[in-house]
């Protein structure tokens, strides 16, 4: 009863545009894990950094208040790293949340949600086992590696320029593999720098 008097009164987000003609709603991720899905950076190659090894997917529900979406995570499985095992939960506080605000019709429920992030997402999905080995899904996957890879390689060419170093003749001559395991020494050494800087 209660959604019913939310879409009649036209409570859902409204759609807004910008200076451009952009379309768009205001949008808020809530929950105890809702860092992982606003990912920081000013460039392409920030986010080709994180998104390259990003594997797994958010759910929830979505409610409307004051114009704007609200996505409730309720569970995700979101890795950031290889050797990483997501720790299954179900955020009991989000759906306190929301069971309050339904009864003080606060909160209106518009529907479910799923985000996959990062393209080794795919590899959740129930059918994974019969598109794997797919020839033009390889191609695809081998194309996005590589732009990706040169996303990020930009992105420490640029960093190591700045420090007198040429990065771009020695990472060309390595293998695919060590390019791979290059990148990652790297971003793990910019991680720690980072952290340090911000102490």
């Amino acid at each position: 009863m209660k959604h019913i008097r939310g879409r009649d009164e036209q409570l859902f987000p409204k759609i807004l545009s910008d200076a451009k003609g952009t379309h768009k709603i205001k949008l808020e991720f809530q929950g105890k894990k809702r860092l992982n899905l606003h990912l920081n950076g000013n460039k392409l190659e920030d986010y080709g950094e994180v998104l390259r090894m990003a594997k797994g997917f958010a759910t929830g529900i979505v409610c409307t208040s004051r114009g704007a979406a609200n996505m409730y995570i309720m569970s995700d499985n979101l890795v950031f790293k290889d050797d990483v095992i997501p720790e299954l939960y179900i955020d009991e506080e989000n759906l306190m949340i929301i069971e309050m605000g339904i009864e003080r019709e606060l909160l209106f429920p518009i529907s479910w949600f799923r985000i996959d992030l990062g393209i080794k997402s795919l590899e959740t999905l129930e059918l994974w086992e019969e598109i794997k080995d797919d020839p033009k899904l390889s191609k695809a996957l081998e194309y996005y590696e590589r732009y990706v890879l040169g996303l990020v390689q930009r992105k420490f060419q640029a960093m190591a320029s700045t420090i007198g170093t040429d990065v771009g003749e020695n990472f060309d001559s390595l293998s695919p593999t060590e390019r791979r395991q290059a990148l990652r020494d790297m971003a793990g050494a910019i991680r720690k720098l980072t952290e340090e800087y911000k102490k």
